[in-house]
């Protein structure tokens, strides 16, 4: 039997404050299937396959995915050629960082840019041979780290590894590491001078801040294709989240500090006294000038000229002013326009030899990049005028979001005033749990004069005018009142010959601890305060998820837009709403409609989504179409349960549950209340019916286990059942049990059998819950099988669980009937309620 690897656990909040130990294992053929189990070296067998194979699939994607994209192999020869001169640039005191920053920050054409790394090294002569050998270890690293994945050949949708995705900190520590080795074998080489340590902190220090500078022109989500030629609002900065615009100016300046360090690179290379660093230099300008306007253009051009020459970089920048502002007319007149700024400021700078230096490079630059112009879109330019009705819509829609925003006002009032309940309650009864100094001073008295009447001298007292304690009372009462302790001497207005002075006080004290303990109990209003706290929770829960559902997804919604532009949409829009089920609005421009309801573009909407979509509703004004669809369910359950009764006689109280949300997760619950007959049955039924109407709010499980726990011990009775819930999300496949006190569960895998099982207490018996909640691997075609602790006890029945480790064939609810009749006849202790459910999932095929 397979071992429960992918069974994990997660505490979430529902467990003790006590730590048990937990029990995940398999049934006890396990044994007779594995012999001793598996050794450590087996379980790191297991591990290795799963890297490479998680390896293996995200190289295979990466290669597939570029097969589709025409630019590939010019994006191929760039990469390659900055690689190249990456490599032979050095910054200061000899390093060579560059190509090191460019292989650790890279998310993917990886392996060329290793080529061009460490062909570039090997130009340097002997020196080169360590440069070439860190730019290995540098990409090595990056697999180590990122090369794993979650691949997993058994499952049923195996998803690609992250193959050079990792976080921009993990990218930044293996530029360090290499470094650091190329500065350690330079101080071995050389010794320790001064050079070396200059150099080694170079190479230690510049790599990983190369990688931040880069990282946000790499992994922004804009990719080359959308760089040339994305939509209109792909660099918008209105309309989006602050986190979106604070990506897209990190990105403009990580280009910015890119294309710096490209043209820094391209000093030295130059054919027939062309230089190619200015060529490309004046290639960026044209480029920016059409795709971003004229002032984009300038601060392009002066920033990527600024390596070269400082007088020659505001010749590029007027050159790009003017270039931006004619291309209005035609890209013939921004070119002129161009080539007549650039010539006027470097006459005027170096004269001829300025006029010879730039201009032959800017219009081999302009020309080069002249093709492009034309399918190149200026992302400054205006959408087209939209008609009176749409923007009626528009202004509609917006109001009516306002108003809808005004009036959850009222909801937000009603929780900050619950929030604040509980702490007025509280001071309500502030005070209460402490005497006041009057009752301990009537406790004094009250003491004296009870054993002054059982003396047999009080009589004789009492015609004397003597009474104990009658002073002293005050004083003892205002020491206990605080807190200071108290002893005979305080008891001075009794008569010399009294006896019964120590029996006094005795009961002084007695009487205080008695009065203390009783004022120590639960107070009313902290027991309103706790309930009012637990729906407080609620309240903030239910608000929370209603606020993740409405939120945008600023990130996926440019990813999503991306694609939808490519699929013939270059002014298209798309946004994306929600949490774990995304709402997706996609609205273009489409007259006949068969581009925008094609299987080609849902595909790759669904590719960019990484979820299977619904069928999509669509909604037409005049030319304009907006296409709504929402993530899917990629997976189905059946479902088929079987109960009976302890005795025949006698009501099961057992109940039992399985339904669909709205928000696409299905559930299957078993209450089993203590006992049996109506008492129970009245004390499951409750359980699950008060689960299955909450749920679906967003509460968590934590908060509504809590809710039900007080329920049940504020009933004054002795009343508990047990909580068997199991939660599979439809559309992520994400499965999860949530157990308190319940029996074993099973997940039947072909051969296989699972067991989850925990050691918890039932709800209705402690303060505090007692639940655990463990995550499971849930695949296609699997049972998933849930029963009370009549048919699953503590002490399982090798009957039942050599019944379960058979193959079958059945429907769930045939399934179900079969485990109950197995399990009735394989038990030999007096007979309890037995319910059983069992579901089957099955992954959605189109």
């Amino acid at each position: 039997m397979d071992s429960m690897d992918k069974m994990e656990r997660s505490g979430d909040g529902e467990q003790t404050a006590e730590e048990k130990r937990r029990k995940a294992d398999v049934s006890g053929a396990e044994a007779s299937a594995d012999g001793e189990g598996r050794t450590d070296g087996a379980r790191g067998g297991k591990v290795r396959r799963r890297w490479f194979a998680g390896l293996k699939g995200a190289i295979s994607a990466q290669l597939s995915s570029r097969k589709a994209d025409r630019l590939a192999p010019l994006i191929d020869v760039f990469v390659l050629l900055i690689a190249v001169l990456f490599a032979g640039r050095h910054l200061i005191f000899g390093s060579y960082p560059l190509a090191v920053a460019l292989l650790a920050v890279l998310p993917d054409r990886v392996w060329i840019a290793l080529a061009g790394a460490v062909g570039g090294s090997l130009f340097l002569g002997k020196s080169g041979i360590i440069y070439a050998m860190i730019a290995v270890l540098t990409v090595f690293l990056r697999i180590v780290i990122s090369g794993g994945g979650t691949a997993d050949g058994e499952t049923a949708d195996p998803r690609p590894s992250g193959l050079f995705r990792e976080a921009p900190m993990l990218r930044v520590c293996c530029a360090v590491i290499s470094g650091f080795v190329a500065a350690v074998y330079e101080v071995l080489l050389n010794g320790l001078t001064l050079a070396t340590v200059a150099f080694g902190l170079s190479m230690v220090l510049l790599p990983g801040l190369l990688v931040l500078a880069f990282y946000g022109f790499f992994d922004c989500g804009i990719g080359a294709k959308d760089l040339l030629f994305g939509g209109r609002s792909l660099f918008a900065s209105s309309g989006r989240d602050f986190r979106r615009r604070m990506a897209l100016i990190w990105y403009r300046a990580s280009a910015a500090v890119f294309l710096f360090f490209i043209t820094y690179s391209l000093d030295r290379v130059s054919l027939f006294g062309i230089d190619f660093s200015y060529v490309f230099a004046a290639a960026a300008t044209v480029f920016l000038a059409k795709r971003f306007g004229p002032l984009y253009a300038a601060a392009g051009g002066f920033l990527a000229t600024l390596a070269l020459s400082a007088q020659f970089s505001v010749a590029f920048a007027l050159a790009g002013l003017a270039a931006g502002l004619l291309f209005a007319v035609g890209p013939i007149y921004a070119l002129a326009g161009g080539c007549v700024a650039l010539s006027a400021w470097s006459s005027y700078a170096a004269g001829l030899t300025g006029l010879l230096s730039t201009l032959p490079e800017y219009l081999i630059g302009g020309l080069a990049v002249y093709p492009l112009l034309g399918k190149i879109r200026k992302e400054a330019e205006q959408a087209p005028k939209e008609d009176v009705a749409r923007s009626a819509t528009d202004m509609v829609g917006t109001m009516a979001l306002a108003y809808q925003g005004k009036q959850r006002g009222r909801m937000e009032a009603l929780e900050r005033s619950l929030d604040q309940l509980p702490s007025l309650l509280r001071r309500l009864g502030e005070g209460d749990d402490r005497p006041g100094e009057e009752e301990y001073r009537r406790l004094c008295a009250d003491c004296a004069a009870a054993h002054c009447r059982a003396c047999s001298g009080y009589e004789g007292c009492r015609s004397a005018g003597v009474t104990a304690g009658t002073k002293s009372s005050v004083r003892i009462g205002e020491k206990l009142y605080r807190g200071e302790p108290v002893s005979l001497a305080d008891l001075d207005d009794t008569p010399p010959y009294c006896t019964e002075g120590e029996n006094i006080l005795a009961g002084i004290r007695h009487g205080a601890a008695l009065l203390e303990s009783e004022r120590g109990r639960p107070r009313r209003t902290d027991l309103y305060a706790d309930d009012l706290d637990l729906f407080s929770d609620l309240l903030g829960e239910v608000r929370a998820a209603e606020a993740r559902e409405r939120e945008m997804d600023g990130e996926l919604s440019a990813k999503l837009e991306r694609a939808f532009c490519g699929q013939g949409f270059p002014d298209g829009v798309v946004r994306v709403f929600g949490g774990r089920k995304k709402y997706i609005l996609a609205a273009g421009e489409d007259e006949s409609g068969e581009r925008i309801g094609s299987p080609e573009l849902k595909e790759a909407l669904e590719q960019a989504a990484e979820v299977r979509l619904s069928p999509p509703t669509y909604f037409r004004r005049g030319n304009m179409v907006v296409l709504e669809t929402s993530a899917g369910e990629k997976y189905a359950v059946q479902f088929g349960k079987a109960c009976a009764p302890g005795r025949t006689e006698e009501v099961s109280g057992d109940s039992a549950a399985c339904f669909l949300t709205e928000d696409k997760k299905f559930y299957a619950l078993i209450s089993d209340g203590m006992g049996s007959g109506e008492t129970a049955k009245r004390t499951s039924s409750f359980a699950v019916e008060f689960l299955q109407t909450f749920i679906s709010t967003g509460a968590s499980r934590a908060v509504l286990l809590r809710i039900l726990n007080r329920m049940l011990l504020r009933r004054g009775e002795e009343c508990s059942t047990t909580i068997d819930l199991f939660e599979f999300d439809l559309v992520t496949g994400d499965a999860t049990f949530v157990k308190s006190g319940a029996a074993p569960s099973y997940v039947k895998r072909r051969d296989s059998l699972f067991r989850i099982r925990s050691e918890t207490a039932p709800l209705g018996i402690l303060p505090k819950i007692d639940s655990e909640r463990i995550r499971a691997e849930v695949k296609d075609g699997d049972f998933v099988i849930l029963c009370s602790d009549g048919v699953c006890p503590t002490g399982e029945s090798p009957r039942l669980v050599e019944f379960l480790n058979r193959p079958t064939k059945k429907t769930p609810d045939e399934y179900a009937a079969q485990i109950l009749s197995t399990a009735a006849s394989a038990q030999a202790t007096p007979p309890d309620d037995k319910t059983v459910v069992v579901l089957k999932i099955s992954l959605l095929t189109d």
